[in-house]
């Protein structure tokens, strides 16, 4: 399979992810399947092309070069994005666009992570674990 559009597949086609996908990878394709304004290409570790999105609006290529950039992405957000494009996890492919993308579908993103019962755990245990002292600061 050399290109998926993920926003035009059923919930069992879209399962079909490459030969070794980490669960990170995994749950990253998942909130990408909601992005429903612009478009955007994903290029896996293994060089398979992805395309999600819908109605017209930026576009943008991300280029995962290792796994731990999805891990990065789900656990941080945008900051682990930036940590992922300065320490060469992946490449951007108009990085305005991607911003764009995300804000055009700010409320599809969120959703994913926010609208479920394990990432509100996840985030708000992160939270109580975070030293509020100065020195935490």
């Amino acid at each position: 399979m050399s290109e998926v559009t993920a926003a035009r597949m059923t919930r069992e086609q879209a399962v079909s992810e490459p030969a070794g996908m980490p669960s990170a990878g995994r749950a990253l394709l998942r909130v990408f399947e909601r992005l429903r304004h612009g478009r955007l290409e994903l290029i896996t570790p293994a060089g398979e092309r992805m395309v999600f999105g819908g109605d017209p609006g930026p576009e943008a290529r991300l280029h995962l070069r290792d796994w731990a950039a999805a891990a990065a992405i789900l656990r941080t957000g945008d900051i682990g994005l930036g940590e992922s494009y300065i320490d060469g996890s992946c490449d951007i492919d108009r990085p305005a666009e991607l911003l764009g993308l995300a804000v055009l579908n700010a409320s599809q993103i969120e959703r994913a992570f926010y609208g479920q019962w394990a990432p509100v755990l996840w985030q708000r245990l992160r939270h109580l674990l975070r030293a509020n002292t100065r020195a935490g600061s």
